[in-house]
């Protein structure tokens, strides 16, 4: 059983954990989602500046295979996966990516 000063404690510490979060107004976040990138080949320099121009951060990149893995804002995951040359883009959870427009 919890003594009453642990009880305290642990249901302070629950009740901050509730708080929601400001965030600052000076930097606002996008949602961003972790991808990765499979291509029919290497990707070049353009596709480097095409995904950078969607807001992408390199996380990861395969030295021997045309895969990458990706931060990018949840707003741009249609713009990657209509990029030339790119097979498949895969999100932590399949439910969470937008089907392909035609």
């Amino acid at each position: 059983m919890l003594s009453n000063t642990r009880l305290a404690a642990f249901l302070a510490v629950a009740t901050l954990s509730l708080m929601p979060v400001a965030k600052s107004a000076a930097a606002p976040q996008q949602d961003r989602v972790d991808v990765y990138v499979v291509y029919e080949s290497m990707p070049d320099e353009t596709e480097r500046a095409r995904t950078a121009a969607l807001g992408a951060r390199i996380l990861w990149e395969s030295d021997s295979e045309p895969v990458r893995r990706l931060s990018i804002p949840a707003s741009s995951l249609v713009a990657v996966q209509r990029g030339t040359g790119v097979l498949r883009v895969s999100v932590e959870s399949e439910q969470d990516l937008p089907a392909p427009a035609p």
